[in-house]
């Protein structure tokens, strides 16, 4: 531990996380004198032929669903500039961020649910949405491949109409191992993991380096958390919220001296 500091914080981070929002990390975790490391766990590749065609038709649906930054992406990437036909329309994301991503790369403003948390209740609100009668067509649901399926199975059991399409993949970050390594050389104190699929490809570097052992685990959220439990690794700490606030609640938990 650098003299001074409270700990060491490994950040497992997607690559495409914007410039504005890994400084409010570093910036904040740095102000409660603890030492940062980033360490870039996943890539995404697009996939937008399927998507892009479901865009130029805008009159079969009620709106979009984002449960991340990166399925607004794909919109974005599929579509640059959005028919005017979608931003009359209300949509669905889950978390701050997503909206924000919604708002600036789309243009979309009738934006509902930033503040669900997950997708569970998300998909709660548009159970709700449907049974008032706000949702007459289908959401269209841009999605990973590797999406989980709390969301689809809820709407489905409610019959709310969706049209699910898979615009990106999410890979492991092709420098991954090389970034673990290099962390080794200066164990940290506190591992925060940010998705499923970050614990997913982190975790056989992590156990090659030796890094699992002696070190706190910090999830953002409680899909999170369940891959790491699901692969018997502990969890110390739950964000409630994936914000940097949140993470400085979970560290100050832990009485960090």
């Amino acid at each position: 531990m650098a003299e001074g500091s409270r700990g060491t914080v490994a950040l497992f981070k997607s690559s495409d996380e914007n410039a504005l929002n890994d400084d409010r990390y570093l910036t904040l975790l740095e102000e409660n004198n603890f030492t940062v490391n980033l360490v870039p766990t996943l890539s995404f590749e697009y996939q937008t032929e399927n998507l892009r065609e479901r865009l130029q038709q805008p009159y079969k649906y009620s709106g979009i669903i984002l449960t991340s930054p990166r399925s607004a992406e794909s919109v974005n990437q599929a579509m640059a500039d959005l028919l005017c036909a979608w931003k009359e329309m209300r949509h669905y994301c889950v978390g701050v961020k997503t909206g924000e991503t919604a708002v600036n790369l789309l243009g979309l403003k009738n934006l509902v649910g930033q503040t669900c948390g997950n997708a569970e209740n998300l998909s709660s609100l548009i159970v709700k949405d449907f049974q008032k009668g706000c949702i007459p067509l289908p959401l269209l649901f841009p999605c990973s491949s590797l999406k989980l399926d709390t969301l689809p199975r809820t709407l489905a059991e409610h019959n709310v109409p969706i049209d699910i399409v898979n615009s990106y993949v999410t890979v492991p970050h092709p420098h991954l191992r090389d970034f673990v390594m290099q962390l080794s050389q200066k164990k940290p104190d506190y591992l925060v993991f940010f998705s499923p699929s970050g614990v997913t490809f982190s975790l056989p570097y992590l156990k090659e380096f030796g890094l699992i052992a002696s070190v706190k685990n910090i999830s953002l959220g409680n899909t999170t958390a369940h891959a790491l439990e699901e692969a018997k690794i502990g969890v110390s700490r739950i964000c409630n919220k994936p914000t940097p606030e949140a993470l400085i609640i979970a560290l100050n938990s832990l009485q960090i001296k």
